[in-house]
């Protein structure tokens, strides 16, 4: 077992300590400036996500980020009006269908976007997927079923996992196999992280309507001081997150080493499962908010041994 001294002098060994946005990036081009500017929507809008694509290989970095950025615009889009929610979906519909028929917009993320579709031949269903699934939610606003909530899930963190694997030029039944189960266990550990946030205002938000009933769960039991009632619920898709991820490991010995770095996401949802276990499932403790140390070193550990 290293010791925490011994971790972070890996780390720093890893990635330095003057790490900047720039030193990110290949040699500065004309492209540097969306680029930059997609990473820093991503370390403002999804940090585990930042975390992640910061180990991921230098080469693909930027392409990365890119879709990271386009993903992370999209998810803000809910909370807006109905209007310019519509309005918002639409734009970058717009955005997706413009890149494929070699359409320029000045805008930096759909600047990266369009050079990165170009440049790995991305999936134009995929992306928009990303925006369908994003808007058909936004309409309905709850999940009736877990299998509507892993519709979901597999529509927008798979489907981002899916790209990413484009990016590195990897294809193959099994690593498909692992992204589906790597992006739902991811899904369900941020749903679960999420309740803390929404609380009783936003719990038919996160949690399928199937639960709540099964359960005889209302908003009313998604309080702090009532944690104690909603832990088996939690408890529940924390396993159903865990045996995706146990699914996804045993298909360690079918995929390409390189593949791994697509899949370093899986910290993400081991940190979380694991922050709740130790909080006894109460989504509302506060450790379940705070950004773990921990996280980044399992993502460091990860890269530097080709597992996920």
């Amino acid at each position: 077992m290293m010791s925490s001294t011994s971790q972070l002098r890996l780390l720093r060994s890893f990635v330095p300590l003057n790490w900047t946005l720039a030193s990110s990036f290949p040699p500065a081009t004309s492209k540097i400036g969306p680029y930059a500017y997609c990473i820093s929507v991503v370390r403002q809008f999804d940090m585990e996500g930042f975390l992640c694509a910061s180990f991921m290989r230098r080469s693909v970095k930027p392409a990365i980020f890119s879709i990271l950025a386009f993903n992370a615009e999209l998810s803000r889009i809910p909370s807006l009006s109905n209007s310019a929610a519509v309005n918002r979906f639409d734009f970058w519909k717009d955005i997706v269908h413009a890149a494929y028929e070699g359409e320029h917009w000045q805008i930096p993320i759909a600047q990266a976007l369009s050079d990165t579709i170009r440049k790995y031949n991305l999936s134009k269903k995929w992306l928009l997927d990303l925006v369908e699934a994003r808007r058909i939610w936004r309409q309905s606003n709850v999940y009736k079923s877990f299998a509507t909530m892993e519709d979901y899930f597999s529509k927008t963190f798979v489907t981002v996992i899916y790209l990413i694997l484009q990016i590195y030029r990897i294809e193959g039944l099994h690593t498909d196999h692992v992204a589906n189960h790597v992006g739902k266990a991811v899904g369900f550990a941020n749903t679960l992280r999420s309740i803390g946030l929404y609380g009783d205002k936003g719990a038919s938000y996160v949690i399928p309507t199937e639960l709540l009933n099964r359960y005889k769960l209302t908003a009313d039991n998604f309080k702090p001081e009532r944690a104690n009632e909603i832990s088996i619920v939690v408890e529940h898709i924390a396993e159903h997150a865990a045996a995706h991820l146990q699914r996804a490991r045993s298909f360690k010995e079918k995929v390409p080493r390189k593949a791994a770095e697509a899949f370093l996401f899986s910290a993400i949802a081991d940190n979380t499962l694991r922050l709740l276990r130790q909080c006894s499932y109460n989504p509302f403790d506060p450790r379940i908010q705070q950004r773990s140390a921990k996280l980044i070193i399992d993502i460091l550990k990860h890269r530097l041994l080709g597992t996920y």
